[in-house]
């Protein structure tokens, strides 16, 4: 998992995440990134959050080797969830490859609500 790179040459925008444990952050995103590109960078930031050693975290997230963490993203007043599809006026699904401009979430809050995690649904 890689997080988003921000090309300062392209229109940009502030997105407000409120992940777990109230801890919020402002991270700056091109208006043409998509929907998945919010999800995987909270993935990371889930996983950097759950883990007792970043440098493991890291390092397991780098190789691809991280644990699956679920979660779902709300925004908007009252807050709606984000859908992982989309659906197209022809009727196609897409998956998070809606752009955040066309999403409408230029400049906005977004809560991040951990669900739980692939190892946690072994143990029930």
């Amino acid at each position: 998992l890689q997080k988003h790179v921000v090309d300062p040459q392209k229109p940009t925008t502030n997105i407000s995440l409120r992940m777990k444990q109230g801890r919020g952050q402002v991270v700056v995103f091109n208006t043409d990134h998509t929907v998945q590109d919010v999800r995987r960078y909270c993935q990371i930031e889930l996983l950097l959050l759950g883990s007792s050693s970043t440098n493991e975290s890291s390092s397991a997230i780098h190789n691809n080797q991280a644990e699956v963490v679920e979660f779902e993203l709300l925004a908007g007043f009252p807050p709606k969830a984000i859908p992982d599809t989309t659906t197209t006026s022809t009727g196609q699904s897409q998956s998070n490859s809606q752009s955040l401009k066309d999403a409408g979430l230029l400049n906005s809050a977004i809560d991040v609500r951990f669900l739980s995690t692939t190892e946690e649904k072994r143990c029930r």
